[in-house]
């Protein structure tokens, strides 16, 4: 035991000599401080938030020598793109099926809590993948941008991700927290 605490130490010491020549050996070359390259990533750049938030397309991505995933590499597996339609007519079986996207062709699979979950919420099967679900959700949002618009109570500017063509009804922090209080 007492072998194993003393080595312990030992890398201990030696870490704590070695961590402040990386850290100035990074801050001489300007790397300390900075995200890692991309092109040290094992994701693709669509498989990360980067591309909700920053989309590009793959040439794009391929030019900065990026990684870019595709299904193009995957082995290919047998899956079927009838999803039934009616939740009552199945039955736990249904986790052991493989499904094609109907999007995108990509294959996927109902998990048994998802099963659960949809069953209960008397919610029909997904035809597509969850990617594109995910997908579907994004677009559904607000875009990521600000408008001017006024207070619909009391008439104070603010900024808003709800378009000035739009007719919901916006507050101001101030009278929203009046409403809800």
């Amino acid at each position: 035991m007492l072998s194993n605490n003393h080595d312990e130490a030992g890398a201990k010491e030696e870490y704590e000599i070695l961590v402040p020549k990386v850290i100035n050996q990074m801050r001489k070359t300007g790397d300390w401080g900075r995200y890692l390259d991309p092109i040290l990533s094992l994701m693709g750049y669509n498989e990360t938030l980067a591309q909700e938030y920053f989309p590009s397309l793959e040439s794009e991505i391929r030019g900065k020598n990026w990684n870019w995933f595709t299904t193009e590499n995957e082995p290919k597996i047998k899956a079927t793109t009838r999803v039934p339609e009616n939740i009552n007519e199945v039955d736990e079986t249904i986790c052991n099926e493989i499904f094609a996207c109907r999007a995108t062709g990509k294959a996927y699979k109902i998990l048994l809590q998802e099963l659960k979950f949809y069953k209960l919420m008397s919610l029909p099967l997904p035809s597509r993948c969850p990617e594109e679900r995910h997908k579907e959700r994004l677009n559904k949002r607000n875009p990521r941008k600000l408008w001017p618009r006024t207070c619909s109570n009391c008439g104070v500017r603010i900024e808003t991700n709800f378009e000035p063509h739009r007719t919901e009804k916006v507050l101001c922090e101030n009278c929203y927290l009046k409403q809800i209080y």
